[in-house]
């Protein structure tokens, strides 16, 4: 269904109406949004996904795509709170497995991020998942017995497995990378919109509806790293009471993402450099030039380098091939894909409602051309894999990789391609990503105009040519966490590392 002159201008001349006549964050939670309202905003989004996006069916057939949709507009089919339309969106999205594809937290507006984000119903402690279980890592709660290494069995009653595996299903991640989801589950002091943070209130403390738990504490279930089990209550606030209080008790956190980067010396002849983001858009600092720099450094004086990208979700991807460069002592090999769009060009009247950066994606006449199957590719796409030369003033000493689950995007592919050509030993655990693929490149942020919920839809499918596994990139030295390691603060990669390096000196 196309949307006539005369209804996109009563849409948008009411998109903000109830942002602008709703002033506290319970009246967000509780305002209700009529079923007729929400069926819009669903026609809109069923449209914008179907034309706009290259992978719907990339993870899921086209029978259980057709019956999300229908399942979720089901449920818009009658007059729902705003909280309750934003977990029913984020099921549908996480459900076409794509790791660019959700309501994004930080391009909400603003009345949104305050009703659903910014309450204080945020747990005290941070923690873990090691082998499925929730495992507290640093807490700022009162009860001495909540330390690093103790596991949290449940919260007000509810077993955190329950908890566990009703968020996995608004994670968003390519393919089945649990791993993934897993990961981003975890609470960390420094992530401003945290998945659990947003998404167990609205599960579990009635966060969907006017009925939200109005308690400052919650209770909790227990056992301590030596086994003794504990029954206890925590304190409930804002990420930004616990981001405070862990600063009072532990030490300032990074004041910017510049501090993401550092190189550091383990001793004379190792450099740990650590990279916790490519995210450089938001740099005050030149990143080339702290490359440069760290490089002439490195060069000089290291017979080892550990890169350390944990943490790091990706990014620009000229970051990851800068890196490569610098320790590219042989030729690199590109591994060869197959770019695909979804559109020609976008519809003159979705146009109002999708926003991005750069405006040359909404027309790609005379750039691609249709395929079998009702996408696009790119008209002249190579006919070989890209190969990058050698650099001759590579750093000639041994690299390690360490990578974590939460490597996706850019550093999915930084894990690929060093792994692939042999440049550096990976350790640590399975990458978030998909080798079969992944959507994104650019975006496009839909912006639904009853209910305001933004959401992500990717521009590029990036396939490779030939059959891959469902998984991330495997490490060649796999570590596992365990809880001891936890409970005694150890770095267990980091150990894994030095261990390796300590063999190869013998």
């Amino acid at each position: 269904m196309r949307l006539s002159t005369l209804t996109l201008v009563l849409i948008l001349s009411q998109t903000v109406a109830w942002a602008q006549t709703t002033t506290t964050p319970s009246e967000v939670r509780s305002r209700k949004i009529p079923a007729a309202d929400l069926l819009s905003d669903f026609r809109l989004m069923k449209r914008a996904y179907t034309e706009l996006h290259p992978g719907m069916i990339r993870y899921q057939t086209t029978d259980e795509l057709a019956e999300n949709f229908s399942t979720l507009e089901s449920f818009l089919s009658a007059d729902r709170t705003i909280a309750a339309a934003f977990l029913a969106y984020s099921r549908f999205l996480a459900a076409i497995k794509c790791g660019h594809t959700y309501t994004n937290f930080y391009n909400q507006p603003e009345a949104i991020k305050a009703g659903l984000f910014d309450n204080a119903n945020k747990l005290p402690f941070t923690f873990d998942w090691i082998e499925g279980r929730m495992i507290a890592t640093m807490t700022v709660d009162e009860d001495p017995r909540i330390r690093p290494g103790t596991e949290i069995l449940s919260l007000n009653g509810t077993p955190v497995a329950a908890i566990r595996d009703s968020l996995m299903t608004v994670v968003h991640a390519d393919g089945g990378n649990d791993a993934k989801r897993l990961k981003d589950l975890e609470l960390t002091p420094q992530t401003a919109y945290a998945y659990f943070d947003i998404y167990y209130p609205l599960f579990f403390l009635g966060a969907v509806s006017s009925d939200a738990v109005s308690s400052d504490r919650i209770s909790i279930e227990a056992q301590t790293a030596d086994g003794d089990r504990f029954s206890s209550s925590v304190s409930l606030g804002t990420a930004d009471d616990r981001r405070a209080a862990w600063e009072t008790e532990f030490g300032p956190l990074p004041a910017s993402v510049d501090e993401l980067w550092k190189l550091e010396w383990l001793n004379d002849d190792t450099a740990h450099l650590y990279l916790g983001t490519f995210t450089t858009w938001h740099f005050e600092m030149n990143w080339r030039s702290f490359l440069i720099e760290a490089f002439d450094e490195i060069r000089a004086r290291a017979s080892h380098l550990i890169i350390d990208i944990r943490g790091n979700g990706g990014g620009l991807t000229e970051v990851s091939e800068a890196l490569t460069w610098y320790i590219a002592r042989q030729a690199v090999v590109v591994p060869h894909v197959r770019q695909f769009v979804a559109y020609e060009s976008v519809p003159d009247d979705l146009r109002p409602f999708v926003r991005t950066w750069d405006s040359i994606v909404y027309s790609f006449e005379g750039k691609v051309v249709p395929t079998e199957d009702g996408r696009y590719a790119d008209a002249n796409p190579a006919t070989e894999p890209r190969r990058v030369a050698a650099n001759p003033d590579a750093f000639a000493g041994d690299v390690y990789l360490i990578v974590d689950a939460t490597n996706s995007s850019a550093t999915h592919g930084l894990a690929q391609v060093i792994q692939d050509n042999g440049l550096a030993t990976l350790v640590g655990q399975e990458t978030g990503g998909n080798l079969r693929g992944l959507n994104g490149g650019q975006m496009f942020f839909l912006d639904l105009p009853n209910t305001l919920i933004e959401m992500d839809i990717p521009i590029f499918a990036v396939y490779p040519l030939t059959e891959q596994p469902d998984r991330g990139v495997v490490p060649d030295v796999v570590v596992r966490p365990t809880i001891e390691m936890v409970a005694t603060g150890r770095d267990p990669e980091l150990e894994a590392v030095k261990e390796i390096i300590a063999s190869r000196q013998r």
